[in-house]
């Protein structure tokens, strides 16, 4: 949407584009087809959304969180995809974000990966995905 000129908010291009996402991801499941969602779910209610959509089509959900302890890294791969013409947040805006704490209670389990060495983080994340876990 920001891309195309259609908004210059990028609070509506985002609320948008997950609207998209989420009816794209419904209509996939509904089918059996299986889903990847990758994106920000830094809040309970945007978890809550995802959750939703899973129970919605009977499907099971795996969640995944992933940080990156080393903020300097963290704010050079952002510069980096911004300079390859990445039209996400900037660093700024990414420290500035609201984010909720995860709560198993509230948001459900889900695996913490840290995100710092890609090569290890990839294994643990595809042996996490392909146990079996409690619907």
């Amino acid at each position: 949407m920001l891309l195309e000129g259609l908004t210059e908010d990028s609070a509506e291009a985002g609320r948008v584009a997950y609207g998209i996402a989420r009816e794209v991801a419904a209509e996939n499941l509904g089918v059996g087809v299986p889903v990847v969602v990758d994106g920000v779910h830094a809040t309970h209610e945007r978890r809550a959304l995802w959750r939703g959509v899973a129970e919605a089509n009977q499907a099971h959900l795996v969640q995944l969180e992933m940080t990156l302890s080393d903020q300097e890294e963290h704010r050079l791969r952002v510069e980096y995809r911004q300079a390859n013409g990445y039209v996400g947040p900037t660093w700024e805006q990414i420290l500035e974000m609201e984010y909720d704490d995860w709560s198993d209670a509230v948001d459900g389990p889900r695996l913490l990966v840290d995100t710092s060495v890609v090569d290890v983080t990839l294994a643990h994340c595809l042996r996490y995905v392909a146990s079996p876990h409690p619907r």
